[in-house]
This record gives C-alpha cells, sequence and structure tokens, in this order.
C-alpha cells in the first residue's frame, strides 16, 4: 500500500470514528426554515440593490449582493460611465455595518434614555424650530441636493438656524476648486490630456479629478482592451514630498517638499512665460530662502519643455497640501491651453455656503446657539485645533450628537443618538460629475439607527415625531417620500413611478449631471483666473531653515482615511500601500533623514515625537524617494478604539494641533473666486525640532510590518513570439482553461483587491499580533518594489494555479488537486494541515489556520459571510482559487438565459450547440478583477483567442513569476510600460 492510499484510509476511519481532529471539527449549528421569506429571495442566489456611499466628498454608485435579505458584499456598477472597480475603503464599509460596537442605544448624560424621555426632548427641539429657536446643525461638507433641499425648508421656517459644515482634512480637489466662483466645478479630461503634472496631488488613489477608465485608455500602450497601438501615450509627471501611489507610479518623479513647492511653482510659471513670450526676459524669478537644487531646475526644465510642447494637451494638478498655490496652478493651465480641451468647466447649482466650526464655536460662546446638532459630522473634539474648547462649550447646552459610534464628541454632548448605517437609510448624493445618486436601504436598521435626512424631516414635521424605518407602520422611511419628490423635481419625467422605478434599478441618473459651460465663458474664467492677483509664497517655510527643523506633513491614511474607519478590522489589516505596515500609524521619511535621526538600517524604527502637550507615537519608516528633512505622519488614529489596542498614542491629530510651529496659508483672493482663510484645514506648515524626535528600535514581532524591498522587479521576461501554449494536464477541459494576467503598470497597490477577496471568500480576520507573527490570512498580498527615486511597482500575489503545481505533489491527502479547467484546487474536507504544500509553494501564496480564527470573529461577521464559500476552521490551508464560484455562477446563469430564450419549450426539445454554451468573454470575472479600480486584473479563458486575457498573455512584456521553475504559471504580469521622457533618462 502506499503512502496517500494509507493515509486516506486512515483519514476515512478517523472521520467514521468521529475523532477530534482540528481539520475535521465543524461549529454544529441549526438551521430554521423561514416562516415567511424574504421577497426574492433564493437560498443561494443573490440578488443586487443598487445604492450609493459616499467617498472622498462624492458618492459612488455601488451594488449590495444580498443572500437571504443580508447584504454580504458591495459590488461596482458597471453601468456607471465614471470608471471601473471600487475602492477598498467603499467595499469594507459592509463591515461597519454588521460592526457589533457600533452605537446601539439613545444616550443622556451617558447614560440610556427611555423613549419617553427622548420623545419628550425631540418634541421640544422641534418646538424650537418652530417657535423661531436659535439652533445651529454641523454637518460634513456635502453636496446632496435632497439634504439641501431640507435645510433651505429649515430656513424658510426659522431664519435664526444657522448650518455648519466641517471636515478634518479637505477633500480631493478642494484646493483648485477654492479659486473658482461658486456655481463652477471643474473635471479633468484625461482622455485628451498627453502630459500631466500633479504636484503633491494623489489623483489615482480618490479620484474625483476624471474618468479613471480614461486615464487607463490614454495610459497604456495597447488601449484598454490590449487589442490598440496607442503611440500617443499619456506621460505623467509627478513632483512630491511624500511618495504616493500617483507619483510612486509616474514617468518622471522629483522629490520636493511642500515647503519649496511654493519656489517650484514660480520657476514653472517663469519658464512657461519665457517659453510662451517671444521677448527672451519675460521676467525675473525672486529670490527664495528655500531655493531650488541646480538638479530640481534640470528636472523643471525639461518638464516645462514637455509641457509647452503639447500646447491645450497638458494639465496641471495641485493637491491639498498648499491651497494658496491654486491660484497659479490655474494660471498656469491657462497658460498651457489646458481650460476648455482638458479642463472642463461645469455649471453647477450654488449652494448657500455654510459656516465653518470656528463659526460654530463662535457663535455657542456668544449664545447665539441654544441648541447644537452635530448629525454626523465626525469627530471634531478629537481632531479638530478647536477641540478642547468645543467640548467645553458642548457640555454647558442642549447639544446633540449623531454617530455611528461613541466617541469622545458625543461624551461631550448631552444627547448621543445612534446613527444609521448609509445601507440603512434613504438619501440621494451627487457623485464628481453632478449625477444624482440614489442611496436606498438594503436592509432594515439593525440597532435602531437614525439617518440625518429622518431627523430634519422630524424636526420639520407639524407634530415634531421622529418617524424611522424602525417605528414606521409600514417600515418605509419619511425619507423616501422626500427622495423621490427631490428626484421628481430635477428630472421631471412624463411617467414619475416609471422614471423613478428605473432610477433606484442602475442607482443613478444621468440627466441630472452638470452641463458644460459655453466655450465663450470659459474663454472669460479663463481670462479672470489669468488677470487675478497672486500672493508672495516664496518664503513659505523659511523659519524651518533658520532653526533647522525638520518639515511636517500630516496627511489621511491610506488604509484607515482620516479616521472614519479605525474601527474597521478590513482596513486596519491591510498593510499600508506605501510602508506596509498593518495595525499602526506608519510615518514616511527619506533613508538619509531616518539616518540622520539615529535610525541604523532599513528597518522601521518606533518614533515618539515630544510636544510640551504630550507625545505621539508611529512607525518611522524609510523609504526610498521621500524628500530629505521631510517626516509625513498619518492622520486617523488615537482616540476611542475598543478594536485595536496600542493606537491611542498615534494621534496625528493631536500633534497637529499642539505643533509649536505652524504657518497658515496665505490668503489668495481672486477677482470673482473664493478667499483660503486660516480656517481652511491643511495639511503642511508645520516644523518639528531634531530635539524632539527619538528612535528606539523595534521589538521583535510586535509590529506587522513588511519593509520595502529597493531592488528590480522580479521578473524573468519571454521574448516575443514565444508564448507557449498553455499547460493541459491529461483529461483536460478542451472549451475552458482559466488564466489570469495582472498589468503593473495599471496597479497602484491600493488594495481593493485585497478587501474584495475578503468578502467574497470569507477572509477572516487575524488580528495585530497574529498579523506581527506572519499569520496573515490573505489569499492576495501586493509586494512592493522601488527604485532610489521612489518609483514603486505593486506586484499582487496570490497562488499562481500552476499548472505544474508544486503543492499537489507532496500533498499526503490529495487535498490539492488540479481541475480539468486547469485550476488548482483545494478540498477542505480532506485537509489535514501538514503544510507540506505551503513549504514547496516557491510563491509563498498558501494560508494555514494555525486558529479558529472564523469562530473567534462570527459574532462582528457571521451575518456577512458570503453562503457559497466555506468557512474554513482551525487546521486547514487555504489560498487563491480564481473564485471559482463566480465561475460556475457565470455558468448557470448563461445557461439560464439560453432557457429563456426558448420559452415553453421542453428542456428536451431545444438544440443548443457547444458554440452556444461556451460563456462569453467577460461572464466570468473574480471578486480582485471586479474591485480594480484601474482595470489591472484581466481573467478569462485561455483557449478563447479572442479574449482580453488572450490578448494580454500574448504582448511581447508578458512574463511570469519565477519561470525557470517550469511550474507553468497560470497567472502572468504585465512589466511596467514606462512612457520616460528621452531628455531626462
Amino acid at each position: 500500500m502506499s503512502r496517500r492510499s494509507f493515509m486516506k484510509w486512515m483519514g476515512a476511519g478517523a472521520a467514521l470514528m468521529g475523532l477530534a481532529l482540528p481539520a475535521c471539527r465543524r461549529v454544529e449549528k441549526y438551521l430554521v426554515p423561514y416562516n415567511e421569506g424574504p421577497e426574492w429571495s433564493v437560498p443561494g442566489v443573490e440578488t443586487a440593490y443598487a445604492t450609493c456611499l459616499s467617498l472622498g466628498g462624492s458618492a459612488r454608485p455601488v451594488l449590495a449582493a444580498c443572500y437571504e435579505g443580508r447584504p454580504v458584499k458591495l459590488l461596482p456598477s458597471l453601468q456607471y460611465p465614471e470608471g471601473p472597480g471600487l475602492p477598498a475603503a467603499v467595499q469594507a464599509s459592509i463591515l461597519d455595518l454588521y460592526d457589533p460596537g457600533r452605537s446601539r442605544h439613545i444616550l443622556f448624560n451617558g447614560k440610556q434614555a427611555s423613549e419617553d424621555e427622548f420623545r419628550g426632548a425631540f418634541s421640544s427641539w422641534s418646538r424650537n424650530l418652530r417657535d423661531g429657536g436659535r439652533i445651529g446643525i454641523l454637518l460634513p461638507p456635502s453636496d446632496s441636493p435632497l439634504l439641501h433641499s431640507m435645510l433651505e425648508e429649515i430656513r424658510r421656517k426659522n431664519p435664526h438656524v444657522r448650518t455648519y459644515a466641517y471636515s478634518p482634512v479637505p477633500a480631493p480637489g478642494d484646493a483648485m476648486q477654492a479659486v473658482l466662483p461658486d456655481g463652477i466645478r471643474f473635471r479633468i479630461r484625461f482622455a485628451r490630456a498627453r502630459r500631466i503634472l500633479a504636484l503633491d496631488c494623489d489623483f489615482l488613489h480618490e479620484n474625483p479629478y476624471g474618468n479613471t477608465r480614461e486615464f487607463i485608455a490614454a495610459r497604456s500602450p495597447e488601449g484598454l482592451n490590449y487589442k490598440e497601438d496607442n503611440r500617443n501615450r499619456t506621460r505623467l509627471y509627478a513632483a512630491e514630498g511624500r511618495v504616493s501611489l500617483t507619483g510612486a507610479h509616474a514617468d518622471h518623479r522629483l522629490p520636493i517638499s511642500p515647503a519649496r513647492l511654493g519656489v517650484f511653482l514660480e520657476e514653472l510659471d517663469f519658464y512657461i512665460r519665457q517659453k510662451k513670450s517671444s521677448n527672451p526676459v519675460a521676467g525675473k524669478t525672486r529670490i527664495s530662502a528655500l531655493p531650488l537644487t541646480n538638479r530640481d531646475q534640470e528636472w523643471l526644465k525639461h518638464c516645462a519643455e514637455d509641457l509647452c510642447s503639447h500646447p491645450g494637451e497638458s494639465v496641471v494638478l495641485l493637491g491639498e497640501s498648499r491651497p494658496e498655490l491654486a491660484l497659479r496652478v490655474w494660471q498656469i493651465n491657462e497658460l498651457l491651453g489646458a481650460i476648455g480641451p482638458c479642463i472642463q468647466l461645469l455649471d453647477a447649482p450654488a449652494a448657500p455656503a455654510p459656516g465653518t466650526l470656528d463659526d460654530f464655536l463662535r457663535d455657542v460662546k456668544r449664545k447665539n446657539v441654544d441648541i447644537a446638532l452635530l448629525l454626523d459630522a465626525g469627530n471634531p473634539v478629537l481632531d479638530a485645533r478647536e477641540g478642547t474648547a468645543l467640548a467645553a462649550a458642548l457640555s454647558r447646552m442642549e447639544s446633540i450628537h449623531l454617530g455611528l459610534y461613541e466617541d469622545e464628541t458625543s461624551q461631550a454632548c448631552r444627547w448621543h443618538l445612534p446613527a444609521a448605517h448609509p445601507l440603512e437609510s434613504w438619501g440621494i448624493e451627487r457623485d464628481c460629475r453632478g449625477r444624482f445618486c440614489y442611496r436606498q436601504p438594503v436592509i432594515l436598521p439593525l440597532y435602531g439607527g437614525i439617518s440625518t435626512e429622518e431627523i430634519l424631516s422630524g424636526l420639520l414635521s407639524t407634530k415634531g415625531h421622529l418617524i424611522t424605518a424602525d417605528n414606521s407602520p409600514s417600515h418605509l422611511s419619511p425619507v423616501y417620500h422626500r427622495a423621490r419628490k427631490c428626484f421628481e423635481r430635477a428630472v421631471n419625467p412624463e411617467d414619475k413611478t416609471a422614471a423613478w422605478t428605473q432610477a433606484l434599478q442602475r442607482g443613478y441618473s444621468e440627466e441630472t449631471a452638470y452641463a458644460s459651460l459655453p466655450p465663450q465663458e470659459e474663454a472669460r474664467q479663463a481670462k479672470a483666473l489669468a488677470a487675478a492677483s497672486l500672493p508672495d509664497a516664496s518664503d513659505y517655510g523659511k523659519f524651518l531653515q533658520e532653526k533647522d527643523m525638520l518639515e511636517l506633513q500630516f496627511l489621511p491614511d491610506y488604509c484607515i482615511g482620516d479616521g472614519r474607519w479605525k474601527r474597521n478590522a478590513w482596513m486596519q489589516e491591510c498593510p499600508d500601500p506605501v510602508t506596509g505596515a498593518s495595525w499602526a500609524a506608519s510615518a514616511q521619511v527619506s533613508p538619509s533623514t531616518f539616518r540622520k535621526l539615529g535610525g541604523k538600517d532599513s528597518s522601521p524604527a518606533r518614533c515618539v515625537l515630544h510636544s510640551p502637550q504630550g507625545r505621539t507615537e508611529a512607525l518611522l519608516c524609510p523609504i526610498p524617494g521621500v524628500a530629505d528633512g521631510l517626516i509625513v505622519f498619518p492622520l486617523g488614529y488615537g482616540g476611542l478604539n475598543p478594536s485595536a489596542d496600542g493606537q491611542e498614542h498615534s494621534d496625528g491629530y493631536a500633534l497637529r494641533n499642539r505643533t509649536a510651529y505652524y504657518l497658515p496659508p496665505i490668503a489668495a483672493k481672486p477677482e470673482n473666486g473664493n478667499t483660503i482663510s486660516e480656517e481652511t484645514p491643511i495639511l503642511s506648515g508645520y516644523g518639528i525640532s531634531l530635539s524632539q524626535i527619538s528612535l528606539s528600535p523595534l521589538p521583535e514581532r510586535t509590529e506587522a510590518v513588511q519593509s520595502p524591498v529597493v531592488q528590480p522587479t522580479p521578473f524573468a521576461q519571454i521574448s516575443a513570439g514565444s508564448l507557449s501554449p498553455p499547460f493541459t494536464s491529461p483529461g483536460a477541459d478542451t472549451v475552458y482553461q482559466w488564466k489570469m494576467a495582472i498589468d503593473t503598470s495599471r496597479c497602484i497597490g491600493c488594495n481593493a483587491c485585497m478587501v474584495a477577496c475578503r468578502a467574497e471568500n470569507n477572509i477572516p480576520v487575524v488580528g495585530r499580533d497574529q498579523m506581527a507573527k506572519g499569520r496573515a490570512l490573505d489569499w492576495i498580498r501586493i509586494d512592493r518594489y522601488f527604485t532610489d527615486t521612489g518609483a514603486m511597482t505593486a506586484i499582487p500575489v496570490a497562488c499562481q494555479q500552476c499548472g505544474k503545481a508544486p503543492c499537489e505533489s507532496v500533498c499526503p491527502v490529495n487535498a490539492t488537486v488540479h481541475t480539468t479547467e486547469g485550476l488548482n484546487a483545494m478540498v477542505y474536507a480532506r485537509c489535514w494541515g501538514t503544510r507540506y504544500c505551503a513549504t514547496n509553494c516557491p510563491y509563498k501564496a498558501r494560508r494555514f489556520n494555525f486558529f479558529d480564527y472564523a469562530k473567534a470573529s462570527d459574532e462582528a461577521t457571521h451575518l456577512q459571510r458570503n453562503p457559497n464559500v466555506t468557512v474554513r476552521s482551525r487546521g486547514v490551508m487555504e489560498k487563491c482559487t480564481y473564485c471559482v464560484q463566480m465561475v460556475e455562477r457565470a455558468k448557470i446563469r448563461h445557461k439560464s438565459r439560453l432557457m429563456k430564450e426558448h420559452p415553453g419549450e421542453p428542456s428536451t426539445s431545444i438544440r443548443i450547440t457547444d458554440k452556444d454554451l461556451l460563456l462569453p468573454d467577460g461572464a466570468a470575472q473574480t471578486a480582485c478583477q471586479l474591485a480594480c479600480p484601474m482595470g489591472a486584473i484581466t481573467f478569462g479563458n485561455m483557449l478563447d483567442p479572442s479574449s482580453t486575457v488572450f490578448q494580454a498573455k500574448s504582448l511581447p512584456r508578458h512574463m511570469n513569476l519565477l519561470p525557470s521553475l517550469g511550474t507553468e504559471s497560470g497567472t502572468g504580469y504585465l512589466v511596467p510600460a514606462r512612457n520616460p521622457n528621452p531628455r531626462m533618462e
């Protein structure tokens, strides 16, 4: 008897005897049939509902996939014209819906209030509104037409009501938008832009600027679907201090700190004016305390020449770190002829400008506000510069806080109300193009949540009662009727019922998009911007050089944002795309500055930054390409967070608010635009002395950090035309052979694929300690390879689906097998967890369940789990399977459509050929492919010569990882296809 046969018989005997083997143990559960099943629900079959979520100040239409009435995952809307994929944070918000740590009760002075107490209090607030009382409403910045209409109705009833907006950080695009007059928005036409200069602007991460799909098509040498010959490709330049996801994938990148960005822009403006003028001396540059180096000047010269050589096809974009420079950026764009061809100006309805947090605090102190409503406005007590004064003021008045969690702001207010999740409430938001996006609930509030719109609707009601979906007799929130009226006023359809139904099914309305300004008006606005006076920002940061201080730049964390996702375990467990840290605040610094601070090697160190009021901790990670003398500190950590121990001392907001050196932005006042005031949230203009920073080595296995690799990418190129046919095992299917190609030119390492894989395949959270021990369970990881200049190649690595898999030959129980369709499958019921396969895998893409993580996270995730994927237990090996359940579901749907083409005919009489049964290209997609915002992942049938994956794998730049091993990988990679400037190589 062979060893494999012996182990097979032993496994069968153990199962019969009921031995408590780790891999065979399952949680015992009892299934109870429905008394009355959910509408349209078929067990095991998903029902998708269109809704939307807000990200970065604009809405994103999504599809909520529900099983038996439970939303399980969020999918991108394939009809949405603004680009493919779905950002990681939007997908991970499904976990917040089921978070057991959400607020569940109405609190008064920190104690649970009775229904009668709250009903009486709400009636008094509504009566105060009707009687002309002084009410202040603090909200997050929003373009919601429904919210604006409700606030307008409130102001008509009571002119004394004041509204305020607050966000701890500016939204992407705010700096350039602030210069434009009210009622005018801008969009970038990436399809026409052939030269792009990004000045500390990470537009690939959160992109409200333009259509991502257009950028991909213009950037790729083979076009969007690898079937074209794109000879006039977009070239991307980036000048920035930190290493951003956009700058790391630029064709040319210049490390320059925010303090020198103003000087860089002046020099660029001067050089472009010289090139555009017939007079060789068109102006004179100013002398700055922080001049550019010769290397910077040379880089700037070649970049400016390239921009000028493409008039009407070049555009300059500015981030939010230096908002006072936005006017100069607009003037440079006007010189380049970008306004009109590349920058589209849109006619947007002007809304009343809300007050700021400073206005809110001033009105509260002056008794101009008697009742303060903080409606889902973040956590200003923690992250605002005036947080301490705000907490003291709120505690002395009638203050109401609405939030998803109990936090520092809720503790300062007298009343706290649990907020509804966006998937539990009705609403209308605008996307970056102005389209109405409809937010509809896909589940009733799990914890009695209340939405902002429901509170405003209750205040407006004559009876002063708060009606929600929970206490409504029909379980229909009154906001539904207001949302429908808002839609009908904007669209004015003939058949209102049919149009409303269609809008909800699609998730957005194209008719409500902002209209373009006429060419004459665009030209007039361009001339007005060109004639506006510029502030002198050449001495910005002079104090840094005089005091020998390091510059501090505060930016939202790539994983938890400005702090809104710090309780989300999926986002916490995603490694930072640049530093590679999980479950920890990680700061970027250049290797030379790291050594200057006392760092010994390239490994991260624990950094403590001291200030007179306290200390702040972070992981200091040396990253190639960061500007010297700059520390990039993440915002979002700190404060109350029961889900993550050890992060309370990593409060970037506290460090920003109490930093001794602070330089407010210089006011820029265009003739017909807005004013960038000192109240504008800024991210740069801070400094810290060397004596305030201390480093200490990291104890072993205390932080989950993947150090960046500074070396060429591990590809071995296959020469053009040498693509071998895919390996086929004996008995292989002659119709389907599933393969994948990943374009590293498009992948920016944003973690969207990792979160999508978690949601689809029931991957549990392991926690900070287990991550530090290298026990992550993600089926896909992203390896990062840097050059000395900060250029990064992100390589997603999962199971390579090898045709000649080394793991299969060493499995003693035949748990990992090769299917006839070319997949390396896992049979979990057979697996004994010997880990031989993981040891023999050269790609290290297999994961082992050291503990029963699924059982440990049952309370938080059991409602979210996908019923079509097995929940693995302790002692089981697991890995990527190309989402085989999605492939099989696509086959079933395709056959169902074929049956519908023959209504009324018996199945025996239907004649269907093999060609009819063949899935069309794109019908079967993996979770990571669907989620990728840059369209970097291609999956399909390699036996179909017309498929996109066949076209991608036939390209000369297609490569495999470790091809010398002869594993015949099913996953291949397209090497980065840069478009460098020949003069800068």
